[in-house]
């Protein structure tokens, strides 16, 4: 197939449950060839799940937009679609299964804008403003909830478009020490004293080192969320840490058992406690304000060929499933989320068009 030749030889981050029985979302990953995959979808296996992969980082640390597979694929699509303007992408991502029955995601919400789009199957959303996260019982702590629906956690404390505030100081700083060496160089060729200006340099680099060393000690505790929106599509794992201890299970895969051990995971801060297969009864007994959020809820149900826009901090839990007997398959684009009412300009800061040019976008 297509798919087999020009990416069956990665090697991908795929989700696997028992049985059809169980649902996605435990945390429970294996990495296999994407040829692989594709041959167990071909014979209907329903236990599988290709979610978000490993992100690739560069020499500088800069996280990739693109995991295999799509990096072999990315002639076939565009790195940002003509619909979405001026807005600059976080991540790119491929999403197949197959599944006869609505497989869900599970509770929660993403840090970045998200344009879904379905090739094949079917995608049931269940959608809650941002404004309902006190009613979500989530994992993590919320400290502010941007106007743009961005949602900061203790610990994890960011501007609206996403950035640090620290990022965009460095930028700002870098922009006036290079305004500062031009005038410099100016001041010399015209015989100017420049003694001030030197001062003004010197004091400049010491603000650029601190601004580096508050961004990298904000990156480094960070990262787990800057791979949030990566995982969240999947991943509900127990709120307890002995619970996450996964000793051993056998998973089948065509003729073969594969041995998963000893997985022990953190749920997200994103993720909601909520368990919404429970029945009305016990969801008002266990999450009484969840069943008062559930009245103002939104449902979309997206078919083969159309898309969803989903701004950063809108709640949902996805169920998926086949048309006929075609697999389920999407792509989605996460974006940095604007914090700017402008179609050209949808940051007030420089900060991610200047990071997208620099990867050579």
């Amino acid at each position: 197939s297509y798919l087999n030749e020009k990416a069956g030889d990665d090697i991908v981050k795929v989700e696997v449950r028992e049985s059809i029985n169980n649902k996605y979302g435990e945390g429970n990953e294996i990495t296999i060839k994407f040829t692989e995959l594709i041959n167990l979808f071909n014979h209907k296996n329903a236990n599988y799940y290709l979610t978000t992969q490993e992100l690739i980082y560069s020499i500088d640390d800069q996280p990739s937009i693109l995991s295999p597979p799509l990096i072999h694929l990315q002639d076939d699509f565009p790195m940002i679609p003509k619909i979405m303007g001026n807005l600059i992408p976080q991540n790119i991502n491929l999403w197949m299964g197959y599944s006869k029955e609505l497989s869900t995601s599970g509770l929660h919400h993403d840090y970045h804008d998200n344009l879904y789009i379905l090739l094949s199957g079917e995608k049931h959303f269940t959608l809650y403003d941002p404004n309902e996260y006190i009613n979500m019982y989530l994992v993590g702590n919320v400290v502010k909830l941007h106007s743009n629906g961005r949602i900061n956690y203790e610990d994890q404390i960011t501007l609206a478009d996403g950035s640090h505030v620290s990022s965009n100081k460095a930028v700002l700083i870098n922009e006036k020490l290079d305004i500062l060496t031009k005038k410099l160089i100016k001041a010399e060729e015209d015989g100017i004293i420049t003694t001030d200006i030197e001062n003004e340099i010197d004091q400049t680099l010491e603000d650029a080192l601190d601004a580096e060393i508050d961004a990298n000690d904000y990156i480094d505790s960070n990262d787990e969320n800057d791979e949030d929106d990566e995982n969240n599509e999947e991943e509900d794992e127990d709120e307890n840490e002995e619970d996450n201890d996964i000793t051993s299970y056998l998973i089948e895969n065509q003729n073969k058992k594969q041995k998963i051990e000893n997985i022990k995971l953190i749920k997200p801060n994103n993720f909601s406690h909520v368990d919404t297969s429970l029945s009305l009864s016990e969801l008002t007994t266990q999450f009484p304000r969840y069943v008062d959020a559930y009245s103002r809820r939104y449902e979309v149900t997206l078919k083969a060929g159309e898309m969803l826009y989903l701004p950063a901090g809108w709640f949902h839990e996805v169920k998926s499933k086949n048309s006929k007997d075609e697999i389920h398959m999407a792509v989605n684009y996460w974006f940095h989320p604007p914090d700017n009412n402008s179609y050209d300009k949808p940051y007030t800061s420089d900060f991610w068009k200047n990071d997208w040019i620099k990867r050579g976008y």
